[in-house]
């Protein structure tokens, strides 16, 4: 999914990391590239910004930890 954001060829950035959310306790970052996926978009802003804070619940000290807490 994240090789789709950056506009390299693949199979559909939101459906990839949909599927990884639900495994989100074994890879959080999935929820942290779907907040940023979503938060472009008015109708699911809000679901972004609930994407951060369980990324930053999972992973307080994750790669994306200081970005997550400034898009929540």
């Amino acid at each position: 999914a994240r090789l789709q954001m950056e506009g390299k060829p693949t199979e559909q950035p939101e459906e990839l990391l949909k599927k990884a959310v639900g495994r989100a306790k074994t890879y959080p970052d999935a929820s942290y590239w779907l907040g940023r996926l979503f938060k472009g978009d008015k109708a699911t802003k809000d679901d972004a910004r609930e994407l951060f804070q369980q990324y930053l619940k999972l992973a307080p000290n994750g790669e994306f930890a200081a970005q997550a807490k400034k898009e929540q």
